[in-house]
């Protein structure tokens, strides 16, 4: 039977066979683009249709049949790539989703070839629409039935398909239908056939033809000359550059960069690569930067220059981030290389911008038609919109960019386009020797080799105004390829089929595949001088390496084209075995289309002499890739041979209930910085009811993102505007922390709350209310999940009621740490203490203190921000006898992290902090995770091993409290000697902290990890240590709850230290933090304490508060056995808690009573009892505090009323004489004025502590103050 929905899209559809009939009458150009191909395939590809959207001529697939060699067409049409001669033709197929699929045949194989131009393209027919996922090679009835489904659909609606809206407005409507009929019945068959240009002019084959150019953007919107300079001087201006004198180089480099080399000639700017010594490097070369001088967002960048030529010789200009911290180091900082020149490649040059995490880059180049860019001077320029970058070389345009991204890889998504590219970069001119890319030297290369500069300009757009960037434009719709029937993503993965009609791997020089290698590649890099040869060795592939070159990707088998999606977890296994133990270095990446996007990292696989299988899981992390490749890389790692079979990647299912994960520092509010996906508003929602009028945004500084409600009416009441975000998976029985940072424009209210989506929902937490006041501050509150698991929860801000702008940031819904946050500015201050809003400066003879509660007793580890300008500022818990003496940490406002241990009783206390000539920001405290690091002797809580069948020796020691390890022979792996503790438990979500002291006779690397029971690694880092003791401290976030995590120190051949030297370690801690403080590893000087595992001077009056040996010294009073108005109790504390059971109310308060004699109390100080209660029927009981040996002198006490949920209660008061035999008691009786709730019932006591008090727990009238169900930072 049919609905009424169905009824409307058969009308549609008979009314698009309508159209397409009287469309078919009408006369319509079926005429073809010419196009041409050649050894360099290049030309233009474009759709049949019209469209405003800058997005349409991309995304092409230009395929040469029976290879994987292939190119997408950027937003120009423009395709480009190289294919190996052959004899005989080759095939294209041009192919896109949506559009007819059009093959292009018998194109001459040995010769180059343009297959069309910009002015002539070859033409797509839009209309030949996926059905689940499969195209028909035919535009027909079925295409318009799809259309005639999504009719109206708008990009928000579920019925609309991307690949029906073929003029890309969002929008299936009657331009679709239009488009589509244009060419309605046609096949692939029936596209007309190319004529390639070349095939009407050719081009010889040792001629390079460049790239067409565009009209050139600068004659469209003219700039405007802002800074030059054209060393006219006697010297490098130093106003304007910085000339570097450093031996810090990247890429494997060879040069030391020294002043010197870099100077004013003639005119020019002029770089000097040197065969000499200097800073321990066989190679000095210049290097000048504008960095902290002058840097510009946008522009047009011009040089004029004349580039070196030599083996080895690597002259670059290009621009890093003049703020290195705003969106994370290399590749997500983004770098933009206007020009790079490999010397042995003289007459070609490169444009590259790279960004992302995971590293992506793109990538043009130019080839000179004849002559070197060594010849003469060149103008190289660059011009950077806010959406695009454009790269010129004397005028011509041989590169553009539009799609570019980054991600810090700890958050959700990427952070919103342009970023990175979007704040200030600075230039630097530099002239490398050696690396990665150009090779090293050799007896060719010409020394000095100088790199000339004539001038630098930087223009920006008139009056400064650019376009906008709008959104990320998409890339990549290619079809992807599907996986094996049995969910494997390899073909042939096991080496057995031939397919003939697929290309399979060869070697050099040979024009025959390998047998049984179809659908794989086999490749070295003769720019890092690998070479081998392959085979197929009953079914592996066999590779025999005879020069290894000088990377992993030196020598390489791949297949492509894998299809990775978004988000999804995959599988990859393999066997491989080698003729020496020896690493290979594995990973699924993309290729140049998608900047060599590396998506599971480097596998560092450890190869034996016998078959092994092994296995590795990714997430795929960046945008979905369908033409992903598998990379085995097994360069730069010796003369041998290696072995490959059984090569399997599958997608791991996803969970249809699994809840959406927390970030990995534990936070279940993704983008709760305002600053990823479109507009900034990721994964946010913000709407408006009744009456209330909203707009919700986010502010355009990058340096200071925040959502802003601009508010015209308030509605009615709070919730009538919400900003929210749902998927938050809120667990039974566990505790969070809601916390953000809020202003508005004037004094008002908002609220907040966790509930379900419901359209009416139930609201989880309690809702609270927060004053805002016009200066941005920092609002949380906590609570307890009560119901059961909701893992689709929402966490609402409602802003509604009030017309006031309110400014939200930096939100977080995190499961509560198990450590204690204080903030130095919460705490009560004594003596010379002076805040400064969010920070305290301690005097001398100052302290400040809080009240705390410990959930359990033991060693913890207190964690500080500090800062200091004096060498001799400390910090003491408890007392002055404790002192961490800091380092001057570079001044009072260069802040860092330092640690120390403490320890602590169960339950509530004060603890005291002292200290002078230091500011504190905050301080935490958590369990110490690490047993026996203070390295008392024989530090017999480390395992200490030293592998002498790796050539190591070495022998183990404590000296003067720290492991000493005495090193002979470092061994030949970094595993060739440790140290380690295992049995740790670390949960997945949560962040923790490693904080240690270490040095060397020597400076040398060693490896820090942490590690799971098969030795792979949840952290690993390689840090630097020397002759002087320092701390270091990493944070890290936990991807996975493992109860048996391993702490190392990898201290064998970690650098190739050869000469004996000595390693100390002390003050090793491992401790949950609340935040990632130390993402990037701190290393300060180490403090130095006067003793260690300090204990906070905190006195416990009761010392069996805590029940867990027992009843101990507490007792019960019910009244005498002849008293008809006695009551009835009975206690019990097998439970770890003392259950008293009243079965018998007396007439009296103390009738029943529990009670614990033989306090010590002192005159006119004040004290503070808490304790934790409940009662198995909602009831009134009265504490009191006296002393029965002093006709009960009344001390303190109040009245509570105990619920069924166990609660933390405090009760403060002073003490009005000196007494060693006070006595508090639980009166469980009659309660004067609480009659009717004094009833029978089980009453639970717990964590009954009694400790001398600070000021800010005593009230005036005696009465209790709950802090713990109200503080903000526990």
């Amino acid at each position: 039977m049919f609905t009424k929905r169905s009824i409307s899209q058969l009308g549609v559809i008979a009314m698009f066979i309508t159209i397409f009939i009287t469309l078919l009458s009408l006369p319509i150009s079926a005429g073809a683009a010419d196009d041409g191909s050649k050894i360099i395939v290049q030309g233009y590809i474009t759709p049949d249709l019209i469209s405003s959207n800058v997005n349409v001529k991309s995304g092409f697939k230009v395929l040469v049949t029976g290879t994987t060699v292939s190119q997408l067409t950027d937003a120009n049409g423009f395709f480009k790539f190289e294919i190996k001669k052959k004899d005989g033709t080759i095939d294209l197929e041009i192919s896109k989703a949506g559009y007819l699929t059009r093959a292009v045949q018998k194109l001459a194989g040995n010769i180059d070839c343009i297959l069309s131009t910009i002015d002539k393209p070859v033409l797509m027919y839009a209309g030949d629409v996926p059905k689940q996922g499969v195209q028909d090679s035919m535009i027909n009835i079925i295409d318009a039935m799809v259309l005639a489904s999504a009719f109206n659909a708008t990009s928000s609606d579920l019925r609309y398909s991307p690949f029906a809206d073929f003029n890309l407005d969002e929008s299936i409507d009657m331009w679709d239908v239009i488009i589509l009929a244009k060419h309605f019945s046609a096949t692939t068959a029936e596209y007309p056939a190319i004529i390639p240009v070349t095939a009407k002019s050719p081009t010889p084959t040792n001629t390079t033809v460049p790239t067409p150019t565009p009209t050139n953007i600068t004659s469209l919107a003219p700039y405007t000359l802002v800074w030059s300079d054209d060393f006219d001087g006697d010297s490098i201006n130093s106003d304007n550059w910085s000339a570097a004198d450093t031996n810090v180089v990247y890429n494997n480099e060879l040069e030391a960069y020294k002043t010197a080399n870099a100077y004013v000639h003639d005119g020019s700017l002029v770089l000097e690569a040197k065969k000499e010594t200097y800073l321990g490097k066989n190679y000095t070369s210049g290097k000048v930067v504008t960095k902290g001088k002058h840097a510009w967002t946008y522009g047009r960048f011009e040089i004029k220059a004349k580039m070196p030529e030599s083996q080895g010789i690597w002259p670059a200009i290009w621009m890093l981030p003049e703020d290195d911290n705003l969106y994370g180091g290399w590749p997500q900082g983004g770098e933009i290389d206007i020009l790079e020149l490999l010397g042995h490649q003289p007459n070609k040059i490169y444009g590259t911008v790279h960004y992302g995490n995971p590293h992506a880059s793109g990538q043009g180049e130019y080839t000179l038609n004849s002559g070197k860019f060594s010849d003469s001077y060149h103008i190289y320029a660059f011009e950077w919109d806010p959406g695009e970058m454009r790269w010129y070389i004397d005028g011509t345009l041989f590169h553009t960019e539009k799609s570019w991204y980054t991600r810090d890889i700890n958050e959700a998504d990427s952070i919103t386009y342009p970023a990175p590219f979007n704040r200030d970069f600075h230039l630097i001119l530099n002239l490398a020797v050696g690396g990665d890319w150009p090779g090293n030297p050799d007896e060719t290369t010409v020394f000095p080799s100088k790199m000339f500069v004539d001038y630098v300009k930087v223009y920006e757009r008139k009056d400064g105004v650019y376009p906008p960037a709008g959104e990320r434009p998409e890339i990549n719709n290619t079809i992807a390829r599907q996986p094996l029937p049995d969910g494997n993503y390899i073909y042939n993965g096991s080496f057995d089929q031939q397919n003939n009609d697929v290309a399979g791997m060869r070697n050099v020089g040979s024009n025959i595949d390998i047998t049984m290698t179809s659908y794989w590649t086999f490749s070295h890099v003769d720019a890092n001088n690998g070479v081998a040869e392959a085979s197929n060795d009953n079914g592996a592939i066999k590779l025999d390496i005879s020069t290894p070159g000088n990377n992993t990707y030196s020598v390489q088998v791949y297949q492509k084209p894998i299809n990775v999606e978004k988000s999804d977890t995959y599988r990859v296994t393999f066997d491989a075995w080698a003729s020496l133990d020896r690493n290979m270095s594995v990973k699924v990446g993309s290729e140049a289309d998608c900047g060599w996007a590396n998506y599971s990292g480097d596998q560092t696989i450890a190869l034996t002499t016998s078959s092994k299988e092994y296995t590795f899981d990714f997430k795929m992390t960046g945008d979905t890739n369908p033409a992903a490749r598998l990379e085995f890389n097994v360069g730069a790692a010796g003369v041998n041979t290696v072995h490959i079979d059984n090569v399997k990647m599958i997608k791991l299912p996803r969970d249809p209930n699994a809840s959406r994960e927390p970030l990995s520092n534990g936070n279940l509010i993704y983008n709760g910085s305002f600053d990823q996906g479109s507009k900034c508003m990721g994964f946010w929602n913000f709407k408006t009811s009744g009456s209330a009028v909203a707009t919700g945004s986010v502010s355009d500084n990058i340096f200071d993102r925040y959502f802003q409600a601009a508010i015209t009416n308030g509605g009615t009441g709070a919730d009538s505007i919400v900003l929210s975000q749902s998927g938050l998976n809120i667990e039974k029985g566990k505790e969070y922390t809601i916390s953000f940072f809020a202003k508005a424009e004037s004094a008002r209210t908002i609220e907040a709350d966790i509930c379900s989506i419901a359209d009416t929902p139930v609201i989880y937490s309690t809702e609270k209310s927060f004053s805002l006041t016009t200066d941005m501050t920092r609002y949380s509150f906590k609570f307890k999940m009560a119901q059961n698991t909701d893992a689709r929860s929402q966490l609402r801000l409602k802003l509604g009621g009030n017309t006031s702008k309110v400014f939200v940031d930096n939100v977080y819904v995190k499961a509560s740490s198990q450590g204690i946050h204080v903030e130095a500015e919460d705490a009560d201050v004594h003596g010379e203490i002076t805040a400064h809003g969010d920070y305290v400066t301690f005097g001398a003879g100052s302290y400040i203190s809080k009240s705390i509660t410990v959930p359990e007793a033991g060693k913890y580890v207190i964690s500080y921000k500090v800062s200091t300008s004096d060498a001799n500022g400390w910090l003491s818990v408890g007392d002055e006898n404790h002192k961490e003496t800091l380092p001057d940490t570079g001044g009072n406002s260069s802040w860092v992290n330092v640690t120390n241990s403490v320890n602590l009783n169960k339950g509530a206390q004060v603890i005291k902090i002292y200290g002078n000539a230091v500011n504190v920001d905050w301080l935490e405290l958590s369990k110490d995770l690490v047993v026996g690091g203070s390295m008392t002797a024989p530090a017999a809580d480390w395992i200490y091993w030293n592998t002498s069948g790796e050539n190591a020796a070495s022998t183990k020691s404590v000296d003067d409290g720290k492991l000493k390890v005495a090193i002979a022979a470092v061994g030949d792996n970094p595993w060739s000697i440790g140290v380690n503790q295992s049995n740790i438990s670390l949960e997945q979500g949560r962040q923790y902290r490693i904080s240690f002291d270490a040095k060397s006779t020597i400076s040398r690397k060693i490896r820090l990890s942490v590690d799971k029971a098969d030795y792979s690694k949840y952290f690993n880092l390689d840090l630097d240590i020397t002759s002087e003791m320092k701390n270091y401290i990493v944070d890290f976030p936990m991807s996975a709850t493992d109860t048996n995590c391993t702490l190392t120190f990898s201290i064998g051949n970690v650098s190739g230290a050869t000469e004996a030297h000595d390693i100390y370690l002390d003050n090793v801690r491992m401790v949950e933090v609340a935040d990632l403080y130390c993402q990037s590893l701190q290393s300060i000087v180490a403090p130095v304490t006067t003793e260690d595992d300090t204990t906070a001077i905190i006195t416990d009056i009761i010392t069996d508060g805590t029940f867990e040996t027992g009843i101990g010294a507490w007792g019960s009073y019910a009244g005498e056995a002849s008293d008809a108005g006695a009551g009835a109790i009975t206690l019990d504390a097998t439970s770890g808690k003392l259950v008293a059971d009243v079965t018998k109310v007396g007439d009296q308060n103390y009738k029943p009573q529990v009670k614990r004699g033989s306090l010590s109390l002192i005159q006119n100080k004040t004290y503070t009892l808490t304790f934790n209660a409940s009662s198995t029927v909602g009831r009134a009981v009265e504490v009191t505090i006296l002393d029965p040996n002093n006709n009960y002198q009344y001390f303190g006490g109040n009245k509570f009323a105990i619920s069924n949920s166990a609660t933390d209660y405090f009760l403060t008061f002073t003490a009005p004489a000196t007494t060693t035999t006070a006595e508090l008691q639980f009166n469980l009786g009659t309660i004067a004025g609480y009659e009717s709730t004094s009833v029978t019932s089980a009453v639970s006591i717990d964590d009954v502590k009694l400790v001398e008090a600070t000021t800010t727990d005593i009230y005036n009238d005696g009465s209790l103050y709950n802090r713990y169900l109200n503080r903000e930072d526990l």
